[in-house]
């Protein structure tokens, strides 16, 4: 009931054109739930968003009218530093726009905000880091993500990622063991397995030429 105060109350104090700023981006931007996006590429490499493959290809940086809400939206909240709709939705459309040095300080401010709840922001957020870090998992990240999956056993964005990182950190043997758990607990046709059998084949070559190379 005191959320539902909050969010009445933020509504009511909203104006107009804050309501159709983010009326817009709202509409500009997919989403898939909790996995917004997985990465692929080698360990050791800056990883390339997976999201593409499995969903339209989101505005670009160019898209005028994206561009142009996002800089109506920043404005707005310069004199709204507590709008937590607003924040999430800054950090996203950043994100989707491909702009991810600015989604990172943005994802930061949305997540103390939110008060680092909602598991699909704190992934989103944790998955920048992991962008922006040139394809490597960062401590923050493997944190938020081993939080994700304490709280939701299986997470395929949080489980891949810790694999990743594991597989960056040398443990070849476990990161292959995490990704063939999470294909074999996925439906054959969820949108992330192309980007788990990518990573496993990686894996494997990595495994076998280390194997090679040690007789």
């Amino acid at each position: 009931l005191g959320a539902a105060r909050r969010e009445a109350q933020a509504e009511t104090g909203r104006s107009k054109p804050a309501r159709a700023v983010i009326a817009g981006l709202t509409g500009l931007i997919p989403l898939l739930g909790g996995l917004l996006y997985l990465t692929l590429g080698s360990p050791g490499q800056p990883s390339a968003p997976f999201a593409a493959r499995v969903l339209p290809l989101p505005p670009s940086a160019e898209d005028g009218e994206m561009v142009r809400l996002v800089q109506e939206l920043e404005t707005q909240l310069a004199s709204r530093l507590n709008d937590i709709e607003g924040h999430i939705l800054l950090a996203r459309s950043y994100k989707n726009m491909g702009a991810y040095d600015q989604a990172l300080p943005a994802y930061q401010k949305a997540v103390r905000l939110e008060g680092g709840n909602d598991p699909t922001l704190a992934g989103e957020y944790a998955e920048v880091m992991v962008i922006t870090n040139g394809g490597q998992v960062p401590p923050d990240a493997v944190r938020l993500f081993t939080l994700i999956n304490q709280n939701i056993p299986g997470d395929p964005q949080a489980t891949y990622y810790l694999a990743l990182a594991k597989a960056q950190a040398g443990d070849l043997s476990g990161a292959i063991n995490d990704l063939e758990d999470l294909k074999a607990a996925s439906l054959p046709n969820a949108p992330w397995r192309p980007g788990i059998d990518a990573l496993l084949e990686e894996l494997r070559e990595d495994q076998a030429t280390r194997r090679e190379t040690n007789q």
